[in-house]
């Protein structure tokens, strides 16, 4: 079988004992790579090392021999993942092999990735990198938040990102709910009186404040609210 990167949506055909199942082969499938991890239908083909230097659970799991009877495709040990997404490792790769992708601004998708993979297997650079980002476009005092700028830059903007910010803040800080509203309150009102005082800070320096950088920096202020609702 050919051992080039394949691209997403190449299909292998595999009989086991409930009939005939469709494995994926994904985008992410690295010709030296000499393990094959398979999530729900899809299988990445990667570099043992690099999984073993990043996550604890990995090392530990990777320096146990495995029997000659195991699966294997290309020569590649195969290890099912069950639990995880498929989408979810997509993106998470994606970013591991990514030279340049620490220097950009990253999807929420795959920060998403980064927190709920790197809290299973304790990926800690991931998921610091993860929650770094987010506190950095949503800090936690005045001061820190009248410092940011009208755009997002750790982080990408879409039309839906404030409710997103809010599910993937309930997932990482789960609170009681009580107090979660007596923050989102007491937030509210904070950054209501200040909305006059920041709004007008988000203009570039030497350049008037337009209408976009009142509706970015009112776009902004709306996500962190939502923010404080999540923490």
């Amino acid at each position: 079988m050919d051992t080039t990167p394949a691209t997403t949506g190449k299909e292998i055909r595999t009989e086991e004992s409930t009939g005939t199942t469709t494995l994926t082969r994904s985008r992410i499938w690295k010709p030296f790579g000499d393990i094959v991890l398979q999530v729900e239908s899809t299988q990445f083909r990667v570099n043992r090392d690099s999984l073993a230097d990043h996550s604890t659970v990995f090392a530990d799991m990777l320096s146990i021999p495995q029997p000659p009877s195991e699966p294997a495709v290309e020569g590649c040990p195969v290890v099912i993942l069950s639990g995880d997404s498929a989408r979810d490792w997509e993106a998470f790769l994606g970013f591991l092999y990514d030279p340049f992708a620490d220097q950009e601004a990253l999807s929420l998708e795959v920060i998403a990735a980064m927190l709920r993979l790197g809290r299973k297997y304790e990926i800690a650079a991931a998921e610091a990198n993860a929650v770094r980002r987010i506190h950095f476009e949503f800090p936690k005092d005045l001061d820190a938040w009248d410092k940011c700028s009208a755009h997002f830059t750790k982080i990408e903007d879409y039309d839906g990102l404030p409710l997103d910010i809010l599910k993937l803040a309930q997932f990482k800080h789960s609170r009681n709910r009580i107090l979660l509203l007596g923050n989102a309150l007491s937030g509210f009102y904070s950054y209501r009186n200040e909305a006059p005082r920041l709004i007008p800070h988000r203009a570039s320096p030497g350049r008037r404040e337009n209408a976009g950088d009142r509706l970015r920096a009112n776009h902004r202020l709306s996500t962190h609210i939502l923010f404080l609702v999540g923490r």
